[in-house]
């Protein structure tokens, strides 16, 4: 498979077993992209956060829906919240205390751009006075196969290829604030 998987990625490096358990490949991404950008001096109740996706958390959605395949007693409640497009973006502000807005914007190609101009909006409106916006993607098989079968074009797809795009996962987000009300900084 010619895709960009984060093999070195280490939450632990971030947070706590404790903090990371029960959390999908997904969450801890972006747990871990927003701990590295943290801004302390925001107050978390005037924080909130906007997340882009493509494919969103789809591997843990595969994976509850083949545990259920073999039975309700092989379910874990714990591991729901990882098969909704948001539980991401939940995650995130449980775990930093966020309260404002929390959205999650899933489209082909250009969600975290469209969470950010979406966040912008939001910031215009006065919805919040803080908002982190921008996008996640976690690479597995299952999403690369899907995204072969569905969207890609037949023929070699990878970094160097003339045809279709290289698949990678990751997570980024900016800290947005209206200019007009700027925040202390540390």
């Amino acid at each position: 498979m010619l895709a960009g998987v984060a093999r070195e990625f280490s939450p632990t490096s971030y947070f706590d077993e404790k903090t990371l358990r029960f959390k999908d490949r997904a969450s801890q991404m972006l747990l871990c992209c927003l701990k590295a950008e943290q801004e302390s001096s925001v107050p978390a109740e005037d924080t909130g956060l906007v997340l882009g996706t493509q494919y969103g958390s789809l591997q843990s959605q595969l994976n509850f829906q083949r545990t259920l395949e073999k039975g309700f007693r092989y379910l874990s409640p714990l591991e729901f919240p990882n098969t909704v497009i948001n539980g991401p973006a939940s995650q995130a502000n449980i775990v930093f205390g966020w309260r404002r807005l929390s959205a999650t914007i899933s489209n082909l190609g250009t969600a975290g751009l469209d969470a950010i101009l979406y966040a912008c909006d939001q910031l215009r409106l006065g919805r919040a006075k803080t908002l982190v916006a921008g996008g996640l993607e976690e690479l597995s098989v299952d999403v690369y196969s899907a995204h072969r079968s569905l969207l890609a074009p037949p023929g070699p797809v990878g970094p160097w290829s003339s045809v279709g795009l290289c698949l990678g996962e990751g997570a980024a987000a900016v800290w947005l604030q209206l200019a007009s009300q700027p925040q202390e900084r540390p």
